[in-house]
């Protein structure tokens, strides 16, 4: 989806290079995986992140067509765009980087403005917070701010592989195969488009999504589950918490002596400065217990999962904290 959204936004604006935040995750071909996650002897400054290549084989021409913007940070943004506007087709963002890091309010809005400003396209990339929100209608619905194109993936398949871009009409008009000449029509295709077994399973999806108690369980589970972790942190004389809005959110562990904040966590820098081989233990500590989920990514939670559930995951919660002091 995301591959596709910027190949539009490319050709609607018939330039080469897009800006994306560091630390943002769009997928895995070339372009996304610019500064994924940037190592601190290479990074650059904080108001001026370095294109750096996370993947062996990376072109030198990606690196250089992917401008690098400080997640959260209005000034150095504006500043970068200002620069750079003759340049950029495209900004795509996660309003919610990696489901875990909010945009702040005045940042995102921001960013809508200067985009708007300088006729560059604002793309969200909603695959991770498209419906994981605490209400029906992803980030721009919370944040009351209009993407030129979004990208969604994952859950508007139903959990098969799916994918999808939309926009404005001007500027999705440049994949219409009746009104615009082969010369300058961007491509749009693929084997499994419209596979219709998806799509069945996303339109079911959506239509449980849109029940007037979906929502409101989803975010009590996820109250619980995210409550009760931070309470056993707490008591447990950890420095640690579990942080992200809605259906989501990560858990992150303190470095002896950090300056980091756990309760402002403003972008990938800050969460990168954790405690990772803390957080390794309590992970696999919970695996040992039966709890199956992917160790250092954030949380999950769905309608499938019971207030029992959550009891049983906060008991074993418990004893790993307790051996993690031993």
């Amino acid at each position: 989806a995301t591959l596709h959204a910027l190949r539009v936004a490319r050709g609607f604006k018939q330039k080469g290079k897009v800006a994306k935040f560091e630390g943002h995750y769009h997928g895995c071909y070339d372009q996304a995986l610019i500064s994924l996650t940037p190592s601190a002897d290479v990074r650059g400054p904080d108001s001026a992140p370095c294109s750096i290549g996370s993947s062996f084989g990376t072109s030198q021409d990606t690196i250089e067509d992917t401008l690098v913007l400080p997640f959260n940070d209005i000034q150095s943004t504006e500043k970068l765009l200002k620069k750079h506007k003759d340049e950029l087709a495209a900004v795509i963002m996660e309003p919610v980087q990696r489901g875990f890091v909010p945009a702040k309010p005045d940042f995102i809005k921001a960013v809508r403005e200067v985009t708007r400003d300088l006729g560059i396209v604002l793309i969200f990339d909603e695959v991770m917070s498209g419906f994981r929100m605490e209400k029906f209608g992803g980030a721009q619905n919370t944040y009351g701010v209009d993407p030129d194109m979004t990208c969604l993936g994952k859950i508007i398949g139903g959990g098969l592989p799916s994918g999808a871009f939309l926009g404005k009409q001007e500027i999705m008009s440049v994949v219409d195969p009746i009104t615009r000449p082969k010369d300058a029509r961007v491509f749009h295709g693929g084997t499994f488009n419209g596979h219709p077994t998806v799509l069945a399973a996303g339109n079911a999806t959506l239509d449980v999504l849109q029940l007037p108690e979906t929502y409101p369980y989803l975010n009590k589970i996820s109250d619980k589950l995210r409550n009760g972790f931070n309470d056993l942190f707490a008591r447990s004389g950890f420095d640690a918490r579990a942080v992200g809005p809605g259906s989501t959110f990560n858990v992150l562990f303190a470095k002896k002596g950090s300056k980091v904040d756990l309760n402002d966590i403003r972008d990938y820098r800050h969460a990168a400065a954790c405690d990772s081989a803390l957080r390794a233990q309590f992970d696999y500590g919970l695996m040992a217990r039966g709890m199956h989920f992917h160790p250092d990514k954030p949380f999950y939670t769905c309608t499938a999962h019971s207030e029992k559930d959550v009891e049983v995951t906060l008991k074993a919660a418990e004893e790993v904290l307790k051996r993690m002091k031993a």
